[in-house]
């Protein structure tokens, strides 16, 4: 309750290696954060929980806003995953956009995490992204994709909306 500053997952770079955790199967949320603020969730697949995979109450982590998705396609063939949607936030902010994919088209999980994107906004608060060469790990089951938004303070948000994938051959 109300703990600040804490990271699960890791922050993703160039040439860094993959440290990520399964949160998964809980019968609450998978991660909630009450009160506390810049608490990073990064690089983790959180699925199959019983409510919201990251729950952020009582102004947990400044209530970052999540992305809003807009379009996905995955290829059958290759895994090879697109995704277009927007962030609104601090203007002339940069975020680190998460994006994942699940079997399941429910809204508050990710189950496996696809990459990221940095998304600065404008000086409306706006920033627009689009994501394409993701590698989906399961692309004939996948069928939703979503995405949480990261603050430079370290913020992670709950996920966004589920976004249907269109699947291509």
């Amino acid at each position: 309750y109300g703990a600040s500053g804490v990271q699960i997952g890791a922050a993703l770079g160039v040439n860094q290696p993959r440290r990520r955790n399964g949160i998964a199967f809980n019968g609450n949320d998978g991660i909630l954060i009450d009160h506390g603020t810049s608490d990073s969730i990064l690089g983790n697949d959180i699925f199959s929980n019983t409510r919201l995979g990251i729950n952020l109450l009582n102004g947990g982590n400044n209530n970052q806003l999540p992305p809003t998705l807009t379009s996905a396609s995955i290829s059958d063939s290759t895994g090879a995953t697109t995704v277009s949607g927007s962030i609104t936030a601090t203007p002339n902010t940069k975020y680190q956009v998460e994006l994942f994919a699940s079997t399941a088209s429910t809204t508050g999980n990710g189950q496996f995490f696809l990459g990221f994107v940095n998304v600065t906004t404008n000086a409306s608060g706006v920033g627009q992204f689009q994501a394409s060469g993701l590698v989906n790990p399961d692309p004939t089951n996948a069928d939703s994709i979503t995405a949480t938004a990261t603050d430079p303070t370290g913020s992670t948000s709950e996920f966004s909306a589920a976004t249907a994938a269109t699947h291509v051959a």
